[in-house]
């Protein structure tokens, strides 16, 4: 329906039209992102996009329900960029984490 079509102007609002509830963890953000599968797959005929043709790679939505809106049904772009900044995140204070780690055991020989 019309209410499930969005477009980047929308999600992309400032801060003044948020209710702020606080920062998420991005070790949270991480390990979901780790744990979902990431399937190949083509649409049913008549679901999806109605592309048959088409190969998409993507993720089963009652398997990542924190990238989904419309009640699980629809990708949300605004939480699947935000998990996704969060998992950078993670990533680079676990590399960050590693590189003094081997600084320390430099240091030590």
């Amino acid at each position: 329906g019309a209410d499930s079509i969005t477009t980047w102007a929308g999600p992309a609002s400032l801060r003044e039209f948020k209710d702020i509830l606080g920062e998420h963890d991005a070790q949270d953000a991480l390990d979901k992102i780790l744990g979902t599968k990431v399937y190949d797959f083509h649409y049913k005929s008549g679901r999806g996009t109605q592309d048959r043709e088409t190969q998409y790679v993507g993720v089963v939505a009652d398997e990542a329900p924190w990238a989904m809106h419309y009640a699980g049904g629809v990708v949300n772009p605004i939480n699947a960029l935000g998990y996704t900044v969060l998992g950078f995140q993670a990533m680079e204070k676990e590399i960050e984490d590693l590189r003094r780690e081997l600084v320390e055991l430099s240091k030590r020989r």
